[in-house]
């Protein structure tokens, strides 16, 4: 708010001579300069972009986990067709779940449920899928001209296992967020019998390009409805705020690395434990054997200040003992 008037005592002297002049309020609007822009054609309404708020493709989570999905699927498919197999996700889409029936490509379609959170699709072109099931009866891969518009049935039975495989790559990925309980529901070329979501929900998709060699390009996707998606936006809520505690900041860590580069620490091998009463403790004289709770060639633990830092073989080195680090740790050992 302004603290003084809008207008000037002049100002406004001005506008009521004009009005006293029999003009009128319709004359003073025509003594105002012209706009310096017209007005718009079309005006889309105002609305704050709530949307955005269920749309999982906000979290770096879900990114993250289907460019792992992506190379899971293209390690798969590299082994179906014997060769190498370029795939990466390409985008992310939403649309409603009649738009995706509507689409009139080709597809391979698979109804998918998790126990849980329900159900979503996924496809994937028909060209490409009948080349995979083609290597998989010991075919090239490889397809002549335009892809037939229906399925076999042993075709069907057998890209029944090119499901069964996604489903376990999707449960896979998603592990690091929720361990997800994947089952394939149906597999079929068309797509109106598989009951995934209400025809107005809407999905969100998420689509990887495929090229193996000397076989057909095509399209994966795997599209999760709504109700799936509010299952799993808490879960990735959660992922992202760890993913943010977890992220360093750079200049900060070398510099604490560099300060504590000269900091002494000692290092203490560990071959085994054994517990006994204090009874037993107090008596114990030279001569007397306790059992660990080790077996001969386990590995030993290596300690920091008592916390375990790592496995260790030990070795004899001209009659010194020399330990030989396995793997690092940062578990408990009681």
């Amino acid at each position: 708010m302004t603290e003084g008037p809008v207008l000037d005592p002049e100002e406004v002297a001005a506008l009521q001579e004009a009005i006293a002049d029999g003009g009128g309020e319709a004359d003073v609007w025509e003594r105002l300069p012209p706009l310096a822009q017209p007005d718009p054609d079309r005006v889309q309404p105002f609305a704050l972009a709530s949307a955005a708020a269920g749309d999982p493709a906000r979290f770096p989570a879900f990114l993250n986990l289907h460019d792992r999905l992506g190379e899971a699927l293209r390690e798969r498919c590299s082994e179906v067709f014997g060769r190498e197999c370029q795939l990466a996700r390409r985008d992310t889409r939403r649309f409603t779940y009649r738009e995706a029936l509507g689409d009139e490509t080709p597809m391979l379609w698979m109804a998918l449920e998790e126990a849980a959170l329900g159900r979503f699709y996924a496809r994937m072109e028909l060209g490409l899928a009948l080349a995979a099931v083609d290597a998989m009866l010991g075919g090239p891969g490889e397809l002549e001209g335009e892809p037939p518009a229906h399925l076999t049935p042993l075709e069907l039975r057998l890209a029944r296992h090119l499901a069964d495989d996604l489903a376990g790559i999707v449960a896979e990925a998603w592990r690091p967020v929720r361990r997800l309980q994947v089952r394939v529901l149906r597999v079929d070329h068309d797509p109106q019998f598989l009951g995934v979501a209400a025809p107005e929900a809407t999905c969100h998709a998420v689509v990887f390009a495929a090229a193996p060699e000397r076989s057909p390009e095509g399209t994966i996707e795997i599209g999760y409805p709504d109700e799936f998606v509010r299952g799993v936006l808490e879960a990735l809520d959660q992922a992202h705020r760890e993913e943010e505690r977890a992220a360093p900041d750079a200049r900060w860590q070398a510099r604490l690395e560099a300060a504590l580069a000269g900091v002494p620490a000692t290092l203490a091998l560990e071959l085994g434990r054994a517990r006994i009463s204090i009874g037993a403790f107090l008596h114990l004289r030279a001569g007397d054997e306790l059992t660990l709770d080790v077996r001969a060639g386990d590995a030993a633990l290596l300690r920091v200040r008592r916390a375990p830092f790592a496995q260790a073989r030990i070795r004899d080195d001209g009659g010194r003992l020399r330990a030989e680090i396995l793997a690092t740790t940062g578990g408990s050992h009681d």
